[in-house]
């Protein structure tokens, strides 16, 4: 509380305000050096030099009467012992608290969806026979019980070089390009579909 009146005078640079601040008698001789060091400054910038210099002389006995009850000097950094926040229980250094990394809930929703797991494929089957269901829902149906059964397809990457000199002007260079694409492709979805019906 004597920082407030002290900062208050002091950064509107009221020297005389802050040359007639009262010492408030406080048992900290830090709160109490607050008050001398502004009246200090108040009447040095307000042209009273004896009164600044009795401020000063001031505020050397409070330090040397802080030094004498055996406090540590002002200047010296304060020893600081961290405090240690432990959350939970603490863990060996080097094992995890969490070893499979899921959380609890995580867990909980790989279990649920798991055990929905038999129903899922047992409706996607019945979507993928029956015969008045949508031919896209089928044909979804049958990719997803197909990615289950045997794995996702491996995406084929095309090979095919690019001569810039091929590149014509008219777009000729750029449509037999485009041919041997969906030529490469139509091999690629042939091979896939011979393998797993093979399996």
């Amino acid at each position: 509380m004597a920082a407030i009146p002290a900062r208050f005078a002091l950064e509107r640079h009221a020297w005389q305000e802050a040359a007639m601040l009262e010492p408030r008698g406080s048992q900290f001789p830090q709160a109490e050096a607050i008050i001398y060091f502004a009246r200090a400054m108040g009447s040095a910038r307000g042209g009273d030099l004896t009164a600044a210099e009795s401020e000063l002389a001031t505020l050397k006995d409070l330090r040397t009467n802080r030094l004498r009850m055996g406090e540590k000097k002002t200047d010296s950094k304060p020893s600081i012992t961290p405090v240690k926040k432990v959350v939970g229980r603490p863990f060996p250094k080097g094992v995890s608290g969490n070893p499979g990394g899921q959380s609890r809930s995580a867990k909980a929703v790989i279990e649920l969806a798991r055990q929905a797991c038999p129903s899922a494929i047992l409706r996607l089957q019945a979507i993928v026979e029956d015969p008045d269901a949508n031919p896209i829902a089928q044909v979804a149906a049958a990719r997803e019980l197909m990615d289950r059964g045997f794995g996702q397809a491996p995406m084929a990457t095309l090979n095919l070089a690019v001569d810039a000199a091929s590149m014509d002007v008219d777009g000729t260079g750029l449509s037999a390009l485009l041919r041997r694409a969906r030529i490469e492709n139509e091999k690629h979805q042939t091979n896939i579909l011979s393998s797993a019906l093979c399996l």
